[in-house]
């Protein structure tokens, strides 16, 4: 914690220290509170990768979001077949209107391309919520597949919500493992 209170201090950043909650979605909305904002973004911290331009366009489409209802829309990303097998990367499955219908740990697979490949979406570390959404989501029991899975938005779809997606085009390495800081460290020393 005073890492985190020196880093950002040093850097000029507002952060928010929040109690301990079951998930970083009920630390996003016990935050959302404090700040008092309708709209909010959670990029995880484990996502070092996701461009500005990523960022951007997800803003721009929550900011362009008119749905009535409750609003979560989770940023996707197309998965290399290699890492589809990997359960630190969680895989989404959409249907026709980019509406996540399943999140797994396991390889889930949602069209081939013309190669006959496979097509694998993974779950990003990015959320865009509406208010109302997180006090819903908050308000919500945990699920028996959420705890199975160890995925928090399946509690969103358990509670019979749409969880919308947006595809974006940008690197991404979640880092959860010393061989993924290398893989970024890597992948910034290539891109410089």
């Amino acid at each position: 914690d005073l890492i985190i209170d020196v880093v950002a201090s040093k850097y000029q950043i507002n952060s928010i220290k929040t109690p301990n909650f079951n998930t970083g979605t009920d630390r996003v909305h016990w935050s959302a509170h404090q700040i008092q904002a309708e709209k909010i973004i959670n990029l995880q911290g484990d996502e070092p990768l996701i461009s500005p331009d990523a960022l951007n366009k997800f803003a721009k489409h929550i900011d362009n979001c008119t749905s009535t209802k409750p609003l979560i829309i989770n940023g996707l990303s197309v998965l290399h077949q290699k890492k589809a097998f990997d359960p630190n990367n969680v895989k989404a499955v959409i249907n026709n209107f980019d509406e996540v219908v399943y999140l797994s740990r396991k390889p889930l697979r949602n069209s081939q391309d013309s190669s006959n490949d496979f097509i694998y979406l993974k779950q990003l570390g990015l959320y865009g919520f509406s208010i109302d959404a997180l006090n819903q989501f908050s308000s919500c029991e945990q699920t028996r597949l959420e705890k199975a899975e160890s995925i928090e938005m399946l509690r969103w779809i358990e509670h019979r919500n749409t969880l919308s997606s947006l595809i974006l085009d940008t690197p991404s390495i979640s880092v959860d493992t010393p061989e993924d800081l290398a893989e970024v460290e890597h992948f910034l020393a290539l891109n410089k």
